[in-house]
């Protein structure tokens, strides 16, 4: 990825790592390399954080119910 937008390897890993944010320029280079319009590459971000808060919600009902079961046999 980094060669087909001509970025250095360890700029592109800190912009995966959330610790850079890319350029205007950037974000056009990487959504034309990856064939995307680069108003997509937000919707997906934002769709993931979506997913995540889900998974986390359900697992702390998980958890909470599992919590609920032990004390009811203590």
């Amino acid at each position: 990825m980094a060669e087909m937008v001509d970025m250095a390897t360890n700029y592109l890993g800190l912009i995966e790592n959330g610790k850079k944010f890319p350029s205007a320029k950037m974000i056009e280079r990487i959504a034309a390399a990856l064939g995307k319009d680069s108003t997509e590459l937000f919707v997906l971000a934002s769709i993931q954080e979506d997913w995540k808060e889900a998974i986390l919600s359900k697992i702390k009902m998980v958890i909470d119910i599992e919590l609920k079961t032990l004390r009811k046999k203590a």
